[in-house]
């Protein structure tokens, strides 16, 4: 039954109060070896509990290749609190308009998205 939230009782109202973003440490880096070739890593990690909007943990690794200039092909891998993450994806740049689709698989459930983007730096 809804009811005002002054009505609420003390322990819901302090389990709320508790639900705020913890800071997180980030760490990542790129590395490319060849002009066909980038390879990236990264580590972040929760601290504290607080809205769990994605894992707590994770540390990744990706590789984006290029046999064609204007054609990236990427994926990656990441060991994430509670299971794995892997991910695919490629794009066409074409000028200033870039069009990425990529898929990621965690646990079973598969995550897509497509991106348009116009007016970055034309390579």
């Amino acid at each position: 039954d809804e009811m005002p939230f002054a009505q609420a009782p003390t322990a819901l109202k302090d389990e709320l109060a508790d639900l705020k973003y913890k800071p997180a440490i980030a760490v990542g880096v790129a590395f490319r070896p060849s002009s066909m070739l980038t390879l990236s890593g990264d580590f972040r990690q929760q601290l504290g509990d607080g809205l769990a909007l994605e894992p707590k943990s994770h540390l990744g690794a990706g590789a984006e290749l290029r046999l064609l200039p204007i054609l990236p092909l990427r994926g990656g891998f990441a060991v994430v609190t509670g299971g794995t993450l892997l991910s695919w994806g490629a794009g066409l740049e074409l000028g200033v308009l870039n069009i990425s689709a990529a898929a990621a698989s965690r646990g079973g459930d598969v995550l897509g998205m497509v991106g348009i983007s116009f007016g970055g730096r034309p390579r």
